[in-house]
C-alpha cells in the first residue's frame, strides 16, 4: 500500500523534475522517497546549484529546491536506505543492483540504457503507469497477518509506532482472552521486531472503560500484554474518555513519525470468515491533528494522566 521509490539525485536536482515530483512523495500519497544514498539530499542541493551553470536551473529555482529539501514536509517523505551504495559505480547500477526483497518497488532516473524493468525514466512516463500507480485505500483481510502485513511499510521505517483503537479489550466480561486483538498487536509488534533500529515510542490509545478503576484495568493489561510485548519493549497505554460536548472516540489508526493509516473496521481479527476492512491512508493535514488529538495538547478528549496513562513492559 505504501511503495518505496529511489530517484536519482540528478533528476531531483533539475527544477523541471523537482516540481512534478516531490508532491508524490509521502504516506499520504502511497510512496517513500528513499534516502539513496545517505546524503543524498545534500547531493541533490549541490547539483541544484551546479546545474545554474548551464541555466538547466535558475538560481532562484535552485535555492527553492534546497529549501523545499532540508524542510520539515519534505523529511516526512524521505526515508533511510538502509542499503548499501558502492561510490566507484554509478547511482543508477547501485540501485538497480539491489534484488530481492529489498528491491526498491520503483527507480526514477535520467536514463535506462539496460531497459531494466523497474527503472522509470524521469519525463517520459505517466503517473498512471503500472510502476507508478500506487492505490491510497484498498480493501484488507480481518486477520492479524494481513491487518500488520498492510502497515509492514510504516512499521519497517518508523521509530514510533502509535496504535489507537478505542474498543481494544485484552479480557470480555468473563475475564478470558481477547484473542483477535491481542494476536494482531502481537504480529504487528513481531513484524515491527525485524528491523535493526530500535522503536523509540510505542504507544496504545483506547477508551476508558465505564464503571472500572483506572488500577484494575491496568492489572488486567498488566497480566494479559506483558508477554505479547516483545522483550525490550514498552508500551504506554492512554485511557481516554469523550467529553460531555464534543467528539466520540470511535475511528481507528496506526501513526508513526512519517503519517498515518485508518483501519475502518479496527486493528482486531474478526466478523466472520473472509471479512474485509477499508484501510486508508491519512492526508497531511488530517494526521497532524489526529496526532495532536491524542496527545498531552489535544483537547479533543479527556484524560487523568495520574491514573489513566501507563506502562507494560515486555518479559
Amino acid at each position: 500500500m505504501i511503495a518505496e521509490f529511489a530517484v536519482e539525485p540528478r533528476v531531483m536536482a533539475q527544477w523541471r523534475h523537482f516540481q512534478v515530483l516531490h508532491d508524490d512523495f509521502g504516506v499520504p500519497r502511497g510512496r517513500f522517497l528513499s534516502r539513496y544514498p545517505g546524503e543524498w539530499a545534500k547531493e541533490v542541493a549541490r547539483l541544484a546549484h551546479q546545474f545554474t551553470h548551464d541555466m538547466t536551473n535558475t538560481p532562484l529555482n535552485a535555492k527553492r529546491i534546497e529549501e523545499h529539501l532540508f524542510g520539515e514536509a519534505f523529511r516526512r517523505k524521505l526515508i533511510p536506505a538502509r542499503r548499501p551504495y558502492d561510490k566507484s559505480r554509478p547511482w543508477l547500477a547501485n540501485a538497480t543492483g539491489i534484488e530481492g526483497d529489498r528491491a526498491f518497488d520503483g527507480i526514477v532516473a535520467e536514463g535506462n540504457p539496460q531497459q531494466h524493468p523497474r527503472v522509470l525514466v524521469a519525463g517520459e512516463f505517466l503517473k498512471s503507469d503500472p510502476l507508478y500507480r500506487v492505490e491510497t485505500g484498498r480493501k484488507v483481510g480481518r486477520t492479524a497477518t494481513e491487518i500488520a502485513t498492510c502497515a509492514g511499510p510504516l512499521l519497517r521505517v518508523s521509530e514510533e509506532l502509535v496504535l489507537v483503537d478505542p474498543n481494544f479489550k485484552v479480557a470480555d466480561d468473563y475475564n478470558r482472552p481477547v484473542h483477535r486483538f491481542l494476536d494482531t498487536l502481537e504480529e504487528l509488534l513481531r513484524q515491527r521486531q525485524k528491523m535493526p533500529h530500535p522503536l523509540k515510542r510505542l504507544e496504545l490509545h483506547l477508551e476508558r472503560a465505564p464503571g472500572r478503576s483506572a488500577a484494575g484495568i491496568q492489572h488486567d493489561f498488566e497480566r494479559r500484554l506483558a508477554a505479547r510485548v516483545l522483550k525490550g519493549m514498552a508500551l504506554k497505554v492512554f485511557l481516554w474518555h469523550a467529553r460531555e460536548v464534543g467528539e466520540e472516540l470511535h475511528p481507528r489508526f496506526v501513526f508513526s513519525e512519517y503519517g498515518g493509516i485508518q483501519f475502518d473496521y479496527g486493528l482486531d481479527e474478526g466478523g466472520h470468515q473472509g471479512g474485509k476492512t477499508l484501510v486508508t491512508l491519512l492526508s497531511e493535514g488530517l494526521w497532524l491533528e489526529l496526532r495532536r488529538d491524542y496527545s498531552a495538547e489535544g483537547t479533543t478528549f479527556a484524560i487523568d494522566p495520574t491514573t489513566d496513562i501507563f506502562v507494560i513492559r515486555g518479559k
